[in-house]
């Protein structure tokens, strides 16, 4: 009973995400929201104020809403998650990674991202092959990305790029 209550939260959370990011072009809140005071002015609605940088200008690998470089968003999923950051002590210069969902299986988005590996002249350097998860580290000239691919109970197959910029 109980791993059936789990499920049934877990689905109500996947379905409040999925709906509360249906068409949405901005990135997901990366911390949670705290309530505005009383006295605390109105904000502009997101579709109408511009992005605030998570990095500097010369940190940033990307802007909200794009693709990581080499690695397109799986078509026709949903994004849920962006962030950009960097650098991070002797880690990396810059990082950005992108989540997603989708219906699809894993096999077709694992064929998704297979294709942008090879195209791109990327070389896995680890990687963990399951019918239910991908586990893939890329690496190419001075970069890595990890790519995640996992289904849940429910069925939704959920996405996760991280590219890391070393240099």
């Amino acid at each position: 009973m109980h791993k059936l209550t789990t499920a049934l939260v877990l689905a109500g959370a996947v379905a409040a995400s999925l709906a509360c990011n249906r068409g949405a072009t901005t990135p997901a809140p990366t911390t949670p929201a705290t309530p505005a005071s009383p006295a605390a002015p109105a904000t502009p609605d997101a579709s109408t104020a511009p992005a605030a940088p998570t990095t500097p200008a010369a940190g940033a690998a990307g802007i909200a809403g794009e693709p990581i470089p080499d690695f397109p968003d799986y078509p026709g999923a949903t994004r849920v998650g962006y962030e950009v950051g960097g650098p991070k002590a002797a880690e990396y210069k810059s990082k950005v990674e992108a989540k997603f969902t989708t219906p699809d299986p894993v096999a077709n988005v694992k064929a998704h991202y297979q294709q942008a590996v090879t195209s791109g002249g990327w070389t896995i350097v680890k990687q963990k092959d399951t019918p239910t998860e991908v586990e893939w580290t890329v690496s190419k000239a001075g970069s890595t990305v990890e790519i995640d691919i996992e289904v849940n109970p429910m069925g939704v197959t959920k996405v996760s790029v991280e590219r890391k910029n070393i240099q």
